[in-house]
């Protein structure tokens, strides 16, 4: 029966046999593993050169277009650096222009910080004692509370910042609505139907109802 032995044993076996080992007939363990080792070799070398050949086939043809690609923004980088020397204050002004623009869009809040500030401040509210609350604050951040319950709040952004207003419908009796084109109002009523602004990670509607809200009006 022939002995299986391993890839890995063989090339440690490899590298541990002195030069001349293989030039001394001793045995025919030695001959099958030097013929093993000739065959792992010619596999090896077969496979490597039909990979160099597979790529070098599959990438020539993009390497004349990513050579282009990379001229035209080399070109355009050079531009860029040339009328840059030449018009400093105006690129500087633009430069900065945009950086700032970049900044606001990173700091404008996300959909779903609007419903999550009505939630807090609702229970920011409900903690405090009746005595204690202001009145329209109370019934500014309910009346939200009670749109977002309805589904009625949604938001969009502009860039730097967001704006929440008030659905043509809400969303959990939109079919009930939309059986009578009278209880639908009109896209006019946009500005009127929006609740509040959304910039800097702050909402600023919300922020200026919210102050001074654990002071009551009557004191």
């Amino acid at each position: 029966m022939r002995a299986s032995i391993s890839p890995g044993k063989l090339w440690v076996d490899l590298c541990a046999i002195p030069p001349g080992y293989f030039l001394v007939p001793a045995g025919g363990l030695r001959v099958t593993t030097f013929i093993t080792i000739c065959l792992y070799l010619r596999i090896i070398l077969y496979a490597y050169s039909k990979l160099m050949v597979f790529f070098a086939r599959r990438f020539s043809s993009y390497k004349q277009s990513i050579t282009n690609i990379l001229t035209d923004y080399a070109e355009t980088f050079r531009s860029f650096g040339k009328y840059f020397r030449d018009n400093p204050i105006k690129c500087s002004i633009s430069s900065s222009a945009f950086l700032l623009l970049a900044y606001f869009t990173y700091h404008c809040p996300d959909k779903y910080s609007y419903a999550n500030e009505i939630i807090s401040n609702t229970n920011e509210i409900s903690l405090l004692p009746y005595r204690l609350r202001k009145r329209t604050t109370q019934d500014q951040i309910f009346h939200l509370m009670l749109l977002l319950d309805q589904g009625s709040i949604c938001t969009f952004s502009i860039g730097p910042c967001r704006i929440a207003y008030k659905r043509r419908t809400p969303f959990n009796n939109r079919l009930y609505y939309f059986n009578s084109k009278f209880l639908i109002p009109s896209h006019l009523t946009f500005l009127d139907r929006i609740l509040d602004i959304g910039f800097m990670n702050k909402w600023w509607f919300m922020d200026k109802f919210m102050l001074d809200y654990d002071v009551s009006d009557e004191e």
